[in-house]
């Protein structure tokens, strides 16, 4: 009884314990609440702390005294419109916000004007979805301030409207925030943020306007005006940022220090520095003028740049600018740059290839485009009107094509010096300098230079000068005309040069200058000259040491000089054929395309010429290869062999021969022969000009025919009159030929070469008489011809005559001879011998070996006959002894077996 008072008395005490620590509890909130009160929506005029939702208006001004520690207004609850309507928070020492919302979402601050010299103005930390409109913020550490404070980001906060003056930090931007129609004006740095929208505002006199807060957020910056800036207006914009419609007048540095950005359509007018990059950017659109530099290039190897659709204008350095090492990948597309004091484009280092294309470059005070060493590919431009050169570089592979290069001070394209290998120049034109078209400077090694296809015209100096072109480089298909000299090449070896050069008026149209004799020079030369200055050579080698293998190919040329030592010069004409001078041919003379000249089946050089009148190799290109016996022609007379030798056959198409001495040469068949033993004379030739042929002449000739060496052929040649007319006058010709050229060691003549009339149907014979003075073997052509005069007609005929050992054809006749003496029963033969030998005693050996052969076979075929009749005879008696032996030894085996049959018999029946 006692063990339960106890207990009851116990939980009652705790009871009564619960009850008091409720009761203090209770107190202390009553305490606490009497100082710290909700609060009220609605007008208020003083610093507090604004925890219920609602609009509250702020009717009075508060200055320093009247903040609170921790500021003036904090905001601790979401849904909240405070309106300053216009009136002032200052507070010139504290450093803490005049408002400050905290972890709220929709709170909109309006109409405030504050000014904070050593805080904030308005922060809102980890507050989303507000807005601050209409705000004056001023001489702050921070104006406005949107940050975070416990590692969660603002999102989608706005500024609109409000001016932000002469502030440490005008806005510092949330993630996803953005600031519009707003004026940040004398600020340190006006706006930053991580991405960070700011568009439509007016920036003035920042030190720097907008600055990348370090975060990676991608920034859209947009519709702003930047005017007055002392510093830059963009800095440190994040990759992928996107810089657009923007207008900057009057500023220092625009934008700089950024890589990966999109800068397009903004305005620049005014300004030290309009863009000031790194690598990767996008560059379009943008009007850049009036002012120093107007896109630069930082940093080493700035690489991946695209430069397109871009107006610069009116610079007073460069229009674009590369410090340091250019790196690859940098392209400028239709960009127009133009009126500035300097250099258009100007890339101090360039180590990979720019590249530039379809950009208009025009009337700059410098050079048009100027590159230090490294390659450059430049294509499609406009490079005009410049004060000093169109293109400037230093060495490097370039490939410079298809550009307008026209009216620049000094050259179109100019390379000071350097090594040059593998460049191109082709397909520009290059119009109206002042200086040369093309100029690579002395001095320097330039080896596999192109320069094709340019159209380089009115030039003041050169168009094409190339100082110290040392080897293996193509000049060619370029046009050439008005301007003061055309091409000069210094230095020069195993260089293709071509050009059509009109109307050169001040100096040579081609001339070449190589003082070191081991150059060994071989320059392939295709060049048209017309109307060049009577004054000036169309061609001048008079200073080239060595001429050696030069090639003049399809050229057309006048006033030339090759100097006193010449050289070894071949001509070409690609379509007909070709010249190879084993001479040096040397000299001068007014029109080289006069003097030399390759035809379609004639090839031509004036004799008369002593410097030219030298042997040569000549070769016709793609002639006929169905010539009836094809001779060579010279001044159309058959040449003799002590003039021309053929390394061809004439009928090969591509046909190539040598001559000692000049005149003009074909190839063709013979219509009249030169003078009997000649080798000389003749020409032309006709035929009856009737369609009922009233004239007809006919040289009956014999078959091929053979001689020994040195012998003499003696043949009988009819004519007859087959015609309707009478034959007067008469002439006949023969001449021997040897692979289409006439020799002068066989000589052919008549008994009678002039017979004075042949009437109607009436024949007449005549002797040909030919002296075979040679040793060489071989098959030629005794070529026959019968002219009329009276009527005016000709007949032609050939007969081949076989050289060759003559001793041999006596050996086999003797030969034959012994053989039929020595077997009788070729006696009956000896009648095809002697016709045989009658056939050689004319002159016919080749008809009269072919009777020896036929005599042989026929006596060799008389001794068989003979040999296989004896073989037959024996045959027979040898059979007989075969059978009768034969039947002997059968009959001896047929006996011994009869007799071991009988045997065998007897012993069985026996038992022994």
């Amino acid at each position: 009884m006692v063990k339960q008072r106890y207990l009851a008395d116990e939980n009652f005490s705790k009871l009564v314990q619960c009850l008091l620590l409720f009761g203090l509890a209770a107190i202390a909130v009553i305490i606490i609440g009497a100082f710290v009160s909700a609060s009220t929506p609605g007008n208020i005029a003083s610093c507090q702390v604004l925890n219920v939702s609602g609009n509250y208006n702020l009717t009075q001004s508060i200055f320093n005294a009247s903040f609170n520690s921790t500021g003036c207004f904090t905001i601790n609850a979401s849904h909240i419109d405070l309106n300053c309507n216009g009136f002032t928070l200052r507070n010139i020492t504290l450093g803490q916000p005049a408002i400050r919302a905290i972890t709220v979402v929709n709170t909109t601050v309006r109409n405030c004007n504050i000014r904070m010299d050593s805080g904030i103005g308005i922060e809102f930390r980890d507050v989303n979805n507000s807005v601050i409109v209409n705000a004056t913020v001023s001489n702050t550490v921070t104006g406005i301030s949107l940050a975070s404070n416990v590692g969660g980001y603002p999102y989608y906060n706005r500024i609109v409207n409000s001016t932000l003056n002469l502030n440490s930090l005008g806005v510092g931007l949330g993630f996803s925030s953005n600031i519009s129609g707003s004026s940040i004006n004398s600020n340190t740095i006006g706006v930053s943020g991580d991405n960070m929208i700011v568009y439509g505002n007016t920036f003035s006199g920042n030190t720097q306007s907008v600055s990348n807060g370090g975060g990676g957020g991608i920034d859209n910056i947009s519709s702003n005006l930047f005017t007055g800036e002392d510093g830059s207006s963009i800095v440190n914009s994040t990759a992928g940022t996107r810089i657009f419609n923007n207008t900057f007048s009057d500023v220092i540095d625009a934008i700089t220090s950024g890589s990966g950005l999109i800068i397009e359509n903004n305005t620049f007018f005014g300004f030290n520095t309009a863009i000031s990059i790194y690598s990767n950017n996008i560059i379009r659109n943008n009007s850049i003028s009036s002012g120093v530099n107007a896109i630069e290039f930082v940093g080493t190897s700035s690489t991946g740049n695209n430069l397109s659709g871009n107006y610069i204008s009116s610079f007073s350095t460069h229009g674009i600018h590369a410090l340091e090492d250019f790196g690859p990948n940098n392209i400028f597309v239709n960009n127009i740059i133009q009126s500035g004091s300097s250099d258009g484009i100007f890339i101090e280092d360039s180590f990979f290839n720019p590249i530039l294309i379809n950009n208009t470059i025009s009337s700059n005070a410098g050079n048009g485009y100027v590159a230090a060493p490294g390659p450059v590919n430049m294509i499609g431009n406009n490079i005009s009107f410049n004060g000093l050169s169109g293109i400037y570089l230093s060495s490097g592979n370039h490939n410079i094509t298809n550009n307008i290069v026209s009216s620049n001070g000094r050259y179109g394209i100019y390379i000071p010096g350097g090594s040059e290998n593998n460049n191109v120049y082709s397909f520009n034109r290059v119009i109206s300098n002042n200086f040369s078209g093309i100029y690579l400077d002395n001095g320097f090694v330039y080896d596999n230079v192109t320069i094709n296809s340019n159209i380089i015209n009115s030039n003041r100096q050169y168009g094409i000068y190339v100082g110290n072109l040392i080897g293996n480089n193509t000049l060619i298909n370029n046009s050439l005309y008005n301007n003061s000299k055309g091409i000069l090449l210094n230095q020069s070896y195993n260089n293709i040069i071509g050009a059509t050069i009109n109307s050169t008026y001040g100096g040579p149209a081609l001339e070449i200058i190589a003082s070191n004799s081991t150059f060994n020079n071989t320059l392939n030369i295709s060049i048209v000259v017309t109307n060049t200055n009577s004054s000036y050579l169309d061609l001048n080698l008079s200073s080239v040491v060595n001429l050696n293998r030069t090639y003049i190919i399809n050229s057309y040329i006048e006033d030339y000089s090759f100097g006193k030592a010449g050289g070894l010069i071949n001509f070409k004409n690609t379509q007909y054929g070709e010249i190879r001078f084993l001479q040096p041919i040397n000299g001068s003379g007014a029109n080289l395309s006069g003097d030399v000249r390759i035809e379609n089946n004639k090839i031509t050089v004036d004799g008369t010429q002593k410097n030219l009148n030298k042997s040569a190799n000549v070769t016709f290109y793609n002639l006929a290869t169905n010539f009836d016996v094809p001779f060579i022609f010279r001044d159309d007379i058959l040449c003799s062999s002590n003039i021309c030798s053929n390394f061809t056959s004439l009928n090969a198409g591509n046909v190539s021969f040598n001559v000692t001495g000049w005149g003009s040469y074909r190839i063709g068949v013979v219509s009249t022969l030169p003078d009997s033993g000649g080798g000389g004379g003749g020409g032309g030739g006709g035929g009856g000009t009737s369609s009922v042929r009233p004239v007809l002449l006919k040289l009956l000739l014999p078959d091929p025919i053979s001689s020994e060496k040195n012998g003499r052929i003696v043949l009988p040649i009819r004519l007859e009159n087959k015609g309707s007319t009478d034959l007067n006058g008469i002439v006949v010709k023969a001449a021997v030929a040897k692979n289409g050229i006439v020799r002068s060691d066989l000589l052919a003549s008549f008994d009678t070469s002039i017979i004075s009339s042949l009437p109607i149907g009436a024949s007449r014979n005549i002797t040909l008489i030919v002296d075979v003075n040679t040793e060489e073997e071989g098959v030629y052509e005794i070529l026959l011809n019968a002219t009329v005069r009276d009527p005016a007609y000709q007949d032609n005929g050939k007969i081949f005559l076989t050289v060759g050992q003559g001793t041999q054809i006596k050996d086999k006749v003797l030969l034959t001879e012994e053989l039929i003496a020595q077997n009788p029963e070729c006696l009956e033969i000896k009648e095809t011998v002697d016709e045989a030998k009658d056939l050689i005693a004319r002159g016919q050996q080749q008809a009269g070996e072919d009777k020896l052969d036929e005599a042989i076979d026929s006596c060799k075929r008389a001794i068989s006959q003979k040999v296989s009749t004896t073989h037959k005879n024996i045959f027979v008696q040898s059979s007989i002894f075969i059978y009768v032996g034969g039947a002997i030894a059968v009959s001896f085996i047929a006996g011994i077996g009869y007799y071991l049959y009988k045997r065998w018999r007897f012993t069985k029946y026996y038992g022994y």
